[in-house]
């Protein structure tokens, strides 16, 4: 993938420029040459003459300098990565919007300004100085557009520096601020933030919260992805980390979601299921197939029975057999006690 793709909609910054048609997709090289479009090299030179004859236009030269910025970021796209050109074209935009930030600081667009600096810098390499810029916009311009997305940059940045508890209020700050963009990417790695400091409670929170969203393009590999961590933190045996299995920790009456329909064996993982989930709801067939069988890969074959047999007599889902049967074809005869082979068979005989 292109690197100036990695990290944010090139597309939505392209269209700010009025130098050309907006295009929906990233402008693609030429398969003939390596050189940019002529109208765009014009408009480039025309740009850079405007700006340095009418140093003092304050009303016309901030835009200017904007479009010449993106359209640098444009050829940079195109910008061969061997190239020996100096300075790149990237650059070049990163001194365009510093000539811009620094000598219009009271533009009222500056906010879209400090927007793009921060995802050239990015593209650059120069990650601390772009989290300044990202600051400035929450900081100096709060009613900002960019000030989600700043947030979801920053969270980035601070979970990658394996800073965690930063990055969950990095997020925490994005999901509340204007706007509904990302939100199904900021409320998985919050989910994932928890996971990795060992929080599965709250993990297992937020995951549930993407499973709930709207599908969309965006949402469905999440939500995938999302099935995958509640099931593996429903299967953890030491939520506490102090080193040993913690203790089934069941409600004193069976929850009357699950009365109504079964009487599960009550073990640690089918109690948690129980606490966090109604038998009829969504995904729930998925997330115990998955725990059912991360857990017999991992050899927790009472978690494995107990949870087999949840899924296979509490869901009341005509396909379980045949899926719980796939599974449990690849493990059963590993369990030593023979009780998953007497699950299995009975997936057979259904």
């Amino acid at each position: 993938m292109n690197p100036l793709c990695t990290r944010m909609p090139i597309a939505a910054i392209i269209a700010l420029s009025a130098c050309q048609t907006p295009n929906p997709t990233p402008p693609q090289p030429a398969a003939s040459s390596t050189a940019a479009p002529a109208p765009r090299k014009e408009a480039i030179d025309a740009l850079k003459t405007f700006i340095q004859e009418h140093p003092d236009d304050q009303e016309h030269r901030p835009d200017a300098l904007l479009r010449l910025a993106l359209l640098h970021l444009e050829e940079a796209q195109e910008e061969p990565s061997d190239s020996q050109s100096q300075p790149s074209h990237t650059q070049q935009a990163i001194e365009v919007l510093n000539t811009l930030i620094d000598n219009h600081p009271q533009w009222p667009k500056l906010d879209d300004a400090l927007h793009l600096r921060a995802f050239v810098l990015i593209i650059d390499g120069q990650e601390p100085r772009a989290q300044q810029d990202l600051q400035r916009i929450i900081a100096d311009h709060p009613q900002s557009q960019h000030v989600r997305e700043a947030w979801v940059r920053i969270g980035e940045y601070l979970f990658d520096t394996q800073d965690l508890p930063g990055a969950a209020r990095a997020y925490q700050h994005a999901l509340v601020a204007q706007g509904d963009r990302y939100t199904p990417q900021i409320l998985y790695k919050l989910g994932w933030t928890h996971y990795r400091q060992d929080q599965y409670p709250q993990a297992i929170g937020r995951f549930k919260e993407v499973l709930s969203l709207p599908d969309s393009p965006d949402a469905q590999d999440l939500k995938e992805e999302a099935i995958g961590y509640i099931a593996v933190s429903l299967i953890e045996l030491d939520w506490d980390v102090d080193g040993a299995p913690d203790a089934a920790q069941c409600p004193p009456a069976l929850p009357e979601s699950w009365a109504a329909r079964c009487h599960p064996a009550q073990t640690l993982t089918t109690c948690r299921v129980q606490d966090f989930f109604s038998p009829g709801e969504p995904h729930l067939t998925d997330i115990l197939l998955d725990a059912v069988d991360f857990s017999a890969q991992s050899a927790q074959f009472p978690q494995t029975v107990a949870l087999s047999a949840m899924a296979l007599e509490c869901l009341r889902d005509p396909t379980m057999p045949n899926k719980l049967g796939t599974i449990l074809a690849q493990h059963h005869h590993l369990d030593p006690s023979g009780e998953l082979t007497t699950i299995y068979q009975r997936t057979q005989a259904d």
